[in-house]
């Protein structure tokens, strides 16, 4: 039953496909499409987003290791 209340308390969703940051029209489809079609065209020489990160520390000493039967 209170399902049902809440789903009458609910408005109507206006059209379109809602996002955190507003409605996606058309516009920001195709605008986002352009963002993406320039960074595949960027040079492979450019930077990565993230940076390497040495997690060896991060296992077990081969002593401390479960034994695989």
């Amino acid at each position: 039953m209170s399902e049902r209340k809440d789903q009458e308390q609910t408005p109507a969703e206006e059209p379109g496909t809602p996002t955190q940051h507003g409605q996606w029209t058309p516009e920001v489809s195709q605008a986002a499409d352009r963002e993406m079609r320039e960074l595949a065209q960027e040079p492979p020489g450019t930077q990565p987003a993230t940076e390497g990160v040495d997690k060896s520390h991060l296992s077990l000493p081969k002593e401390q290791r479960p034994i695989d039967h």
